[in-house]
């Protein structure tokens, strides 16, 4: 994860500074939270800046600098704590097998993007089309998960594919102190 100064005052690069041993007590805390615990405060905390949006294809980097003129030319990026960040990421990651569990083959994930599929998904939209065949489908990207889909409709859903209770609680706690 790289990025400027999180909510909490965090960059990562002093993250990495750190000894090891540091991290013990970070650990300890966010289980708790598991647990039942509350969040604190200075975790809860979100804020939302507008970026204005760029075309990755003209790779113009000086509109990254620019002020969008109007509101639909931006995107909000929430900025958490950078220790929630850190927490999602290991759980995240902690729970690779239970994702592929359940996901279908024609899933991807880790190692896999739009790239890989967009070919073959493009040819079966257009024989559903062509033949008046009634489908849908979604797609989820982890970076930009949160921010997509609503917690209250997301967590019984990760519920009944299995996510330990535990963890949904705490994501629910944080979202409702957020």
């Amino acid at each position: 994860v790289n990025r400027a100064v999180a909510c909490d005052g965090w960059r990562v690069a002093e993250l990495r500074l750190l000894p090891e041993e540091f991290f013990d007590w970070p650990a300890l805390l966010l289980t708790e939270h598991e647990r039942g615990a509350p969040w604190p405060k200075c975790l809860t905390v979100g804020m939302v800046t507008c970026l204005a949006k760029v075309d990755k294809n003209e790779g113009n980097t000086e509109s990254l600098q620019q002020v969008a003129p109007y509101a639909e030319e931006t995107r909000p990026i929430t900025n958490l704590a950078l220790w929630v960040s850190l927490w999602e990421k290991v759980r995240y990651e902690q729970r690779s097998a239970w994702r592929y569990s359940w996901m279908h083959p024609s899933m991807h994930g880790t190692c896999r993007n739009v790239k890989h599929v967009s070919w073959k998904l493009a040819m079966i939209i257009e024989k559903l089309h062509n033949t008046a065949e009634r489908f849908s489908g979604a797609s989820i990207n982890r970076k930009k998960f949160f921010d997509l889909l609503q917690a209250q409709i997301v967590m019984p859903l990760l519920e009944d594919l299995g996510m330990p209770v535990c963890i949904i609680d705490a994501v629910k706690r944080f979202y409702t102190q957020l």
